[in-house]
């Protein structure tokens, strides 16, 4: 996963969720082993360290967000698991002051696990 969005090779994802806020937007924890220490921009820091942007067309997004001083990693990338389908796209950029930000766009939705409590809400397009 390096290339596409800078985390370190040495990173395992051993937990995950997914929370719904509400009738809002979702919230994705991970797990992450080893813990990485004195590391900028990735989510093996502890707190808050990346968030995702829903965005309807990623190639224009990320020409924006290239344009004003983002790096953009390798991508954008066909989303997999609960999130492939026709069209889903996920790319990382990091910014110039720091912040891991992912675009996604998921226009062909996304599977809900079976135990799922609640669907995983995703914007219209306005």
């Amino acid at each position: 996963m390096h290339p596409l969005n800078g985390f370190p090779a040495s990173m395992n994802v051993t937990g995950l969720v997914m929370m719904r806020l509400g009738n809002g937007c979702n919230v994705e924890l991970f797990e992450i082993a080893p813990p990485v220490k004195h590391a900028k921009g990735n989510i093996c820091t502890q707190g808050v360290n990346h968030f995702s942007v829903y965005v309807d067309d990623i190639y224009e997004a990320g020409k924006t967000m290239r344009a004003n001083g983002a790096r953009m990693f390798e991508g954008p990338s066909d989303c997999f698991a609960q999130e492939e389908g026709k069209g889903n796209k996920t790319w990382f950029c990091m910014t110039p002051f720091g912040v891991l930000i992912e675009l996604i766009t998921l226009p062909s939705g996304v599977t809900c696990d079976s135990e799922a409590t609640q669907k995983r809400w995703i914007p219209t397009s306005q």
